[in-house]
């Protein structure tokens, strides 16, 4: 029964991350974020057995230590770290899948990050490049660099070999086989595409509209406006209070490149929850 409610609660608290990521402009309310860790804790109290209670609280402080790097970096944001550590409290380890495909004891953490970033590969085009054609125009215009070319051009010719590799040592098996060449496909669209999908998550705004949390793209803005902003104390992806006011001291009257249309990251999140109880860590499926 509580095995049950385990997972009930995990697909429960995924889905309603995705609902205020995708319908309330990526803001989860405090109270939500920090109950649901609360109850991450008092479920893996209730496993009653200090082993399990030790690593699960081991795995939830290793999320949050990595997941902390991420965010003060502006990889990450914040709610999606307390959802991934409230999560792995729920469930610290791979259960057996639905569909019963073996796996290792690996953490369930492990399976969903995996799983979460392979469904985040092929959602992001899908999601951007339409959105990216609205604001700019057909894609059909865009001349493609011969750099971006080369990069998608080298990658493809990695999994050409390794689909060679795997076919030619295990044989054709029409799930491995499959997964390898969506992985492939996708992974050249995000090379080709990359810099129209950054702009499509990027807004130019002024500085009385960039709020704290947000990500600057530092990666669009002037060298001559880096060397400005560079005066800052700790400037860089992540924006704080503290710079905003700085910025506004100083007068820096130009707009900043603002991902204003960031990924809604829990989405992947929760399509990696369901993958990862159904047939476990996506990449165990490729190798047969």
């Amino acid at each position: 029964m509580l095995y049950l409610i385990r997972l009930i609660s995990v697909l429960a608290i995924a889905f309603i991350y995705m609902l205020f990521d995708l319908f309330n402009k990526r803001n989860v309310p405090s109270i939500f974020v920090y109950g649901t860790v609360a109850y991450g804790v008092l479920l893996t109290i209730l496993y009653f057995k200090l082993s399990i209670i030790g690593i699960s609280a081991l795995i939830a402080l290793i999320v949050f230590g990595i997941g902390y790097v991420l965010y003060k970096t502006g990889q990450l944001g914040a709610a999606d770290i307390f959802e991934l550590a409230a999560i792995s409290l729920i469930i610290p380890y791979q259960p057996t899948p639905f569909f019963n495909f073996i796996q290792y004891g690996f953490p369930f953490i492990f399976s969903l990050l995996i799983n979460s970033g392979i469904i985040a590969l092929i959602i992001l085009p899908i999601y951007y490049l339409p959105k990216y054609s609205k604001k700019y125009g057909s894609l059909l215009k865009i001349n493609i660099s011969k750099k971006d070319m080369l990069k998608g051009s080298m990658f493809m010719i990695v999994y050409i070999l390794f689909l060679a590799f795997v076919t030619l040592h295990y044989g054709f098996n029409i799930i491995s086989d499959s997964l390898i060449i969506i992985l492939a496909v996708f992974s050249l669209i995000l090379f080709v595409f990359e810099k129209q999908i950054l702009y499509a998550m990027v807004r130019y705004v002024p500085i009385d509209n960039i709020e704290d949390g947000d990500i600057i793209a530092t990666n669009l803005i002037e060298s001559k406006d880096i060397e400005r902003l560079s005066k800052i104390e700790g400037f860089g992806r992540l924006a704080t209070d503290k710079q905003i006011k700085e910025l506004k001291a100083m007068k820096f009257g130009d707009k900043l490149p603002v991902y204003k249309e960031a990924f809604p990251f829990a989405l992947p999140i929760f399509l990696g929850v369901i993958a990862a109880l159904l047939v476990g860590n996506i990449i165990l499926l490729i190798i047969p």
